[in-house]
């Protein structure tokens, strides 16, 4: 009987530690998977805000440039229709 714990306490404290080690390691790639992932999303939202800021510049000009300076054909305008006028109402 001696012969068993003094065999099994050994192994038992060996499993114990390579699970231990195991789960130190799969947090570790855990952690590098939401750091990548979060870095993608920091990237995707980096280049919304400077296609938002090219935007938001481009209608600051628009603005800047004044009336007499900007031309409606109105020809290309479509009239609305009596109908949709009235449902409007």
């Amino acid at each position: 009987m001696a012969v068993v714990i003094e065999l099994l306490i050994p192994l038992a404290v060996v499993g114990l530690i390579g699970w231990g080690l195991w789960l130190w390691y799969r947090l570790r790639l855990a952690r590098a998977e939401e750091a990548e992932r979060m870095h993608e999303e920091l990237n995707e939202l980096r280049a919304y805000r400077r296609d938002t800021e090219a935007r938001l510049q481009a209608l600051e000009t628009i603005a800047t440039l004044g009336e007499g300076r900007i031309r409606v054909d109105y020809k290309d305008v479509e009239e609305p229709d009596d109908e949709a006028r009235k449902r409007k109402d």
